[in-house]
């Protein structure tokens, strides 16, 4: 085994001490940080074959220093030992574990113990984890192999409950295969970086400070003894004499009676008005207090935790640069079917539809957003792929342009007359829908299914749909949605 490089961080001299003398008898090179600011520093001089460190250091604990160490792509595969008390909490254990902890050993511990696991550790990772930093460079060439050959422009992050942050980018996970759930995007961090994608912000997300998942609870709690057990008091208004204070101070034997003018409230919203104050009662220690503090409890360790220390990371979606785009031009969609542009044209145009060419399609498009945009309107493009289910190839000119006379007719029967379309594949049209919030053009896209069913061809047919300011802002954004798929219309959905 070629000489190896071990990187030890500890707050204890004499055990740094004891500790470097031994593993360099050893022919291991070692370099020592007090601290994990030291570490990270360490880190960016020369990445290690390993890192002990202690469980608990000044400035934080190991998870908090693990958690940046995961974040950084050149150092998420470096084995760790952790160096722990004797009264280590189990649940930090299994903490450790999910960051990439491969070992613990207590203090103090033995050394040949320590030698014979730095030894085993390192001999394992020789053979298996750093053949996965190898294959690092290589994933992200397929990756964009496959966005270049899929005209995937955008890698946006879907929701995922499991995922450590939240989300996950399946067709990035396709092709990384990362070893957690969401864990792509660490590489995909990299990737910008060393400029090969673009980020575009997509969300913010709170973290536990301590583990760093996603899955908080944010709750107000009593700031005079933590309970979450609080209510808002209510104030009444005494509409006789209007005076108006909290809800106990008109209660009596009697029942409600105005402190002010004493006369006995029965009927509300007639002898007297409720409403909500700012004031806050515990339900737990009776307190009573105006502000109430935020905290958090994380759902994945337990941790409680005030809102201020939770961190905030931001999610990004990923796009190939422009330079990519000239240098690898996105194909053009293949088509399945031969057809003469203007004689569909054409077609459109006989049933008194609107069409128009790429070019015009997106000008127009831009302009009815431009518009939308002057009066908080909204704007709705639908694309609409079919095919015959068996073999569309099958079908010769005379039969395909029977099949889109049939499709024509049928839009014809709904679309509206300022509505407009593009071909944008011999299976695929385009269809803006100006002034139409989604909710209308949900209703317009399941007619349109719902008649093209029952066109005699058997066909399969699908509907994806994209809406400006929800969806996106600009034509590119929202044509890269109806790509995508992620919002979709199926024949007699609801």
């Amino acid at each position: 085994m070629a000489q190896k490089n071990i990187l030890l961080i500890d707050d204890d001299t004499m055990l740094l001490t004891r500790t470097q003398n031994l593993l360099e008898k050893r022919d291991f090179t070692v370099a020592l940080a007090r601290n994990t600011q030291e570490g990270l520093i360490a880190l960016e001089r020369s990445i290690p074959d390993l890192i002990i460190l202690s469980s608990l250091l000044p400035d934080a604990d190991a998870y908090t220093f693990l958690e940046q160490v995961k974040e950084n792509p050149d150092w998420r595969f470096l084995p760790v030992i952790v160096l722990t008390g004797k009264n280590e909490h189990e649940d930090n254990r299994l903490m450790g574990l999910r960051l990439g902890v491969m070992d613990y050993l207590s203090k103090p511990f033995d050394e040949d113990e320590l030698l014979k696991h730095v030894e085993n550790i390192l001999a394992f990772y020789e053979v298996r984890v750093q053949a996965n930093r190898e294959t690092e460079v290589p994933s992200q060439e397929r990756l964009l192999n496959f966005m270049n050959e899929r005209g995937i422009r955008t890698l946006i992050p879907g929701v995922h409950r499991l995922a450590k942050l939240g989300y996950e980018y399946p067709e990035a996970a396709q092709i990384l295969r990362p070893e957690e759930l969401g864990g792509e995007i660490y590489i995909l961090e990299s990737m910008a970086k060393t400029g090969l994608l673009e980020r575009v912000f997509h969300d913010a997300i709170h973290m536990c400070p301590d583990c760093g998942h996603h899955d908080l609870n944010f709750r107000e709690v009593c700031p005079q003894c933590n309970g979450a057990d609080i209510d808002a008091m209510k104030m009444l208004t005494c509409d006789r004499c209007s005076h108006r204070s909290l809800e106990y101070k008109f209660r009596t034997g009697k029942g409600l009676q105005c402190p002010q003018c004493l006369e006995i409230l029965q009927w509300k919203n007639l002898d007297y008005d409720e409403s909500t104050s700012a004031m806050r009662v515990c339900n737990q220690c009776k307190g009573h207090f105006t502000e109430a503090i935020v905290n958090c409890r994380c759902m994945n360790c337990n941790k409680l935790f005030d809102l201020a220390t939770a961190r905030v990371r931001k999610i990004y979606s990923y796009k190939l640069i422009q330079d990519t785009f000239e240098k690898n031009p996105l194909p053009e969609p293949k088509l399945k079917m031969k057809f003469a542009q203007d004689d569909i044209e054409a077609l459109i145009r006989s049933q008194k539809l609107n069409v128009a060419d790429k070019e015009n399609f997106h000008k127009e498009t831009e302009k009815h957003i431009e518009d939308a945009g002057y009066c908080n309107g909204h704007v709705t493009i639908l694309a609409l792929h079919f095919k015959k289910s068996d073999n569309d190839n099958d079908l010769d000119y005379e039969a395909y342009m029977s099949l889109f006379e049939k499709i024509i007719v049928t839009l014809r029967e709904i679309l509206r007359q300022r509505d407009l379309i593009c071909i944008a594949a011999a299976d695929e049209l385009h269809i803006v829908l100006p002034d139409t919030p989604y909710r209308m053009a949900r209703v317009i896209a399941n007619r349109l299914l719902s008649s093209l069913t029952r066109v005699e061809y058997d066909l399969d047919i699908h509907l994806n749909m994209a809406g400006y300011p929800d969806d996106g802002v600009t034509v590119v954004e929202l044509l890269e949605i109806l790509r995508l798929g992620i919002v979709s219309a199926h024949p007699f959905s609801s």
